[in-house]
């Protein structure tokens, strides 16, 4: 199932940004990253800041997070914090999960959408190229 998330799952979404930097090798404070999101979803959770989740028996095993901006009067998304639990990979989750976040993007009127991306994630910028995304 797929939802937004709430107050009560930021200590999830905290901890799946943790394993997403440690996954891709970035060291860092993790203590102090974690801290830092959660303040971060504390202000911004469902305001500017959107997460999907996708549960199986109520435990979110996924996530797609869409920050919204304005520029140049447009606005603008940002596509971040896009996790999937190791032992759910290669199942679709991800795809359904950032197709339904697409689909919402269009009813904030959103111009554009952009990520980033680690360019040596070959499966992550396959999956966003056939979702549309191309990289400069």
């Amino acid at each position: 199932m797929i939802r937004y998330a709430n107050i009560n799952d930021i200590n999830i979404l905290c901890n799946f940004r943790v394993l997403l930097e440690q996954e891709d090798g970035i060291e860092e404070n993790f203590a102090y990253l974690y801290t830092m999101m959660k303040n971060y979803y504390m202000i911004h959770l469902n305001k500017d800041c959107f997460v999907l989740v996708y549960t199986i028996n109520d435990k979110i095993i996924a996530c797609a997070c869409l920050i919204l901006s304005i520029k140049n009067n447009k606005k603008i998304g940002y596509l971040c914090n896009v996790y999937t639990l190791k032992e759910y990979r290669n199942k679709g989750i991800q795809t359904k999960l950032l197709k339904t976040c697409l689909q919402e993007a269009k009813k904030y009127n959103i111009y554009s959408i952009n990520l980033n991306v680690n360019k040596n994630n070959k499966k992550a910028i396959n999956l966003y190229g056939k979702l549309g995304f191309y990289f400069l």
